[in-house]
């Protein structure tokens, strides 16, 4: 990863029954690619139940080296697929 740049933030965190969600907007829109990586600074936002927090944060966005960006390309995929539990059962376990 490369040292990276610094750039102004969004923040919005809801915790509402229909919505139950965290979004970062970067400021400037600036392009990412496969394998970068962005991380916000600050304390982990509290919202209690019901709630919607907003917030200016400042983040460092770090650019992936060509090797990265080639892994993450070939097996990005694979690693979303680990999160997904599928069953085919009848049953809820």
């Amino acid at each position: 990863m490369s040292a990276g740049f610094v750039v102004p933030c969004t923040v919005r965190v809801s915790c509402r029954p229909e919505d139950l969600s965290a979004h970062v907007e970067l400021d400037g829109e600036p392009e990412l690619g496969p394998g970068d990586e962005v991380q916000v600074h600050g304390e982990p936002l509290v919202v209690a139940p019901g709630e919607v927090r907003v917030e200016r944060r400042v983040a460092t966005v770090r650019r992936a080296n060509l090797l990265r960006r080639v892994w993450v390309r070939l097996f990005g995929d694979v690693d979303c697929l680990s999160l997904i539990e599928v069953s085919f059962s009848e049953r809820r376990l």
